[in-house]
C-alpha cells in the first residue's frame, strides 16, 4: 500500500469530501481522487460512497480506518525513534570496505 494513499483515505474519512481532504493535505483534488481509486483497485473493493458532494465510507472503508491509523502512527513512531529532540539522526553508522585488488598480472 502506498502511504500517501492511506493518508488521503484518512483525510477523506475525517473531512467528508475530496475537496476538504485535498485542502488539508496540501495537494490537488485529482491527487486525492487518484489515490483513493488506486487504493480501491489494490484492495479490490469500494471504500467510499458518494453522497451529494460528500463521501462516506463503505463497510470496507470503516474496516480500514483502524488499521490505517495504526500503520501511520507506527511509521511516525519508527521515524521518531532514529532522531533526537533536535531532529538530528542519532546512533552510529559503521562503514566497512574491502581493499581493491586486481586479478591481472603485476610487474
Amino acid at each position: 500500500m502506498d502511504l500517501p494513499h492511506l493518508r488521503y483515505f484518512l483525510a477523506v474519512v475525517d473531512r467528508g469530501s475530496i475537496k476538504a481532504a485535498a485542502a488539508s493535505a496540501g495537494v490537488t483534488e485529482p491527487s486525492v481522487s487518484q489515490g483513493i481509486r488506486a487504493l480501491e483497485h489494490e484492495l479490490r473493493t469500494l471504500l467510499f460512497r458518494r453522497i451529494g458532494r460528500g463521501m462516506v465510507p463503505t463497510s470496507a472503508g470503516h474496516a480500514l480506518v483502524g488499521p490505517a491509523r495504526r500503520l501511520l502512527r507506527d511509521i511516525a513512531s519508527a521515524g521518531g525513534s532514529v532522531t533526537d529532540t533536535d531532529s538530528r539522526l542519532r546512533g552510529q553508522l559503521t562503514i566497512q570496505g574491502r581493499p581493491r585488488f586486481s586479478l591481472g598480472c603485476h610487474e
